[in-house]
């Protein structure tokens, strides 16, 4: 009993660093206080085990404490200096050490990788004319990259950096270089190796060197160590507790650190480049990283990129309009099993970092983020948003549904089925396993509603702020997801293409084939026709509990790409024999007919 009654005190009193920095002259404790009492029921409500948060104010850390669980078996406390992995905050780094050598004259933004990477190369289907990316484009995702290389992403024996140019030069660009921005941990791949190729040193030790240690990060590594095995949490799948499987695109997610040495990454971000008395960037570099690099791309929007840095955009603060507060910086982190957010302010001096251990983290680890930033930002300096901000953004230009009965939209959520209602008011919208109702709103957009059971609508919290409205761009039919003012592409309209004999034959189902050493991303994929589509569903547990359905357009008997202009679209499905065996490839995954 008494066992019982410690462990319970244990979880309800959470462990805590207060900062004792004289120079703070910021009353933070009502943010404080709110905080203490509502992540202890956040992570009730939404079944985390376990949280940690540092709070970071540029004349010092304002506050550090762990909630919960690192092992929830153990009973182990989640603490400040806890250690997560922290997924694609990784790309905040790789993009400083990059300039880092851009500082030294090393690297030019605006070189194409095969300057430094002479073997470089991959295949285009749009033409020979097709150049390699620019230093300045793999940063921003403006590549034309494939979003992953699949197989062996997740390995216990992961591939080095310097297999990716033999692996790629194989592979197709999903899009041609500076045209649509693709999300690419692949990229950043290609960045580690050219960091490798520059200096001499392995990726894990020139940022070992040249980043972690001068920023006091002695407990964060690119490569598992026993310090950081002696605090790392544990994973969870939803409930579950799972191995965690080594990452291949270390530079893209494989940083390992907790919210204490994070807050002295922030430290030196809001004081745009110096850490101590140390000049870790020189002014210019550390404001390349923070000026929008994009915005002159037909899909870009109110999204705006920094060189590696998320600036601006729906996805980015969680739907909350920012603007007010000046340049926001900052990048999330997703993994198979841990979550994490950093957002700084950097005009108001003030920045936030949230780590968790659970792939049900997102929904609350990621506006409380954006809200933290904004409160500590009207502590200390008063800086409050508009009382009223539109629904649409301005350059919208929300115009009727299509004409046409049924129509297919290349989405962030997949493939999606919209058929108009009879009252042309309500869209109903279908993706695999989930059904939603978009109903046209007084602004001439429309809001959405969760369909449960499949045709009871009803409002869901997390969809409350999102609108969306149609409108012609750069000759394409085009879906805006819109919240307060901004817009976002959420995705594209797609036709039908004539689908050949020989894929036809192909429809049934696959199975990736996995080494015993490989977490089995892709558990099956599904190839059929529906309503004259040539369509790939992808069964992906550990990323998501929902088919992710994609639209294919082949362009020959053994090639087809996927449509669409955003992450994951782009990509190449090719028939490939070997051994009197025909298999699928994608993402460099062979995929093997079942049926």
């Amino acid at each position: 009993m008494w066992r019982t009654i410690e462990v319970l005190i244990l979880f309800l009193i959470p462990v805590t660093i207060l900062s004792q920095n004289p120079q703070l002259n910021t009353d933070y404790s009502p943010l404080i206080e709110d905080l203490k009492e509502r992540i202890p029921k956040g992570l009730n409500k939404h079944n985390i085990p376990g949280l940690s948060i540092a709070l970071v104010d540029k004349d010092g850390i304002v506050w550090q404490e762990g909630f919960g669980y690192a092992d929830k078996e153990t009973k182990t406390p989640a603490k400040p200096n806890t250690s997560y992995r922290v997924g694609s905050l990784s790309k905040m780094f790789t993009s400083v050490g990059i300039m880092r050598l851009v500082d030294k004259g090393q690297i030019e933004l605006d070189s194409t990788l095969d300057t430094y990477l002479p073997d470089f190369s991959m295949k285009s289907r749009f033409g020979k004319e097709t150049k390699p990316p620019t230093i300045r484009q793999l940063l921003t995702h403006y590549a034309g990259l494939p979003a992953n290389y699949i197989k062996g992403i997740l390995d216990k024996d992961p591939k080095s950096l310097d297999s990716y140019v033999n692996l790629l030069s194989d592979q197709y660009y999903a899009f041609k270089p500076n045209t649509v921005y693709c999300y690419s941990g692949t990229g950043y791949s290609l960045l580690g190796l050219l960091i490798e190729e520059i200096t001499g040193k392995s990726f894990a030790k020139y940022m070992e060197e040249n980043v972690l240690l001068p920023l006091d990060m002695e407990k964060s590594a690119f490569q598992l160590n026993a310090t950081i095995e002696e605090h790392l949490a544990s994973g969870y799948l939803k409930d579950e507790k799972r191995q965690q499987f080594p990452v291949c695109d270390v530079p893209a997610g494989g940083l390992y650190s907790n919210v204490g040495d994070l807050a002295n990454f922030i430290k030196m971000s809001l004081h745009r480049g110096h850490y101590e008395d140390q000049k870790i960037l020189s002014s210019s570099a550390f404001s390349k990283l923070v000026e929008p690099q994009n915005g002159n791309h037909p899909f870009d929007y109110s999204m705006r990129i920094g060189l590696g840095w998320k600036l601006d955009g729906i996805a980015f603060t969680y739907g909350e309009n920012l603007s007010h507060l000046g340049t926001v910086a900052g990048h999330g982190g997703q993994t198979v099993l841990f979550r994490s957010k950093i957002m700084m302010a950097l005009d108001q001096g003030v920045g936030v970092i949230i780590l968790c251990n659970s792939s049900n983290a997102k929904e609350l680890a990621w506006p409380l983020v954006s809200e933290i930033v904004e409160r500590m930002a009207a502590a200390k300096k008063g800086v409050k948003r508009e009382t009223t901000v539109k629904k649409h953004s301005g350059n919208e230009n929300v115009e009727p549904f299509p004409k046409d009965n049924v129509s297919y939209y290349a989405s962030r959520w997949g493939v999606m089925k919209m058929t108009p209602k009879n009252d042309k008011q309500r869209i109903r919208l279908s993706i695999p396993d989930r059904k939603m109702l978009l109903k046209k709103d007084d602004q001439g957009g429309y809001d959405v509603r969760y369909l449960a059971l499949g045709f009871l609508p009803i409002k869901v919290s997390q969809l409350n702020r999102y609108h969306f409205g149609f409108m012609r761009k750069a000759d394409t039919d085009v879906m805006v997801c819109t919240s307060e003012g901004m817009a976002q592409f959420f995705g594209s309209r797609i036709e039908k293409d004539s689908i050949p004999p020989s894929w036809r034959k192909r429809t049934g189902h696959y199975k990736g084939r996995f080494s015993q050493q490989e977490a089995e991303i892709i558990q099956e994929m599904k190839l059929y026709v529906q309503d004259g589509y040539l369509m790939m569903n992808l069964k992906l547990p550990l990323i998501t509990d929902v088919t992710l359905r994609l639209a294919l357009n082949p362009i020959s008997d053994k090639l087809a790409y996927v449509k669409g202009h955003s992450r994951m679209t782009g990509d190449v499905l090719k028939v490939k024999e070997e051994n009197g065996e025909q298999k699928l490839m994608y993402a460099g995954l062979p995929l093997i007919k079942q049926d």
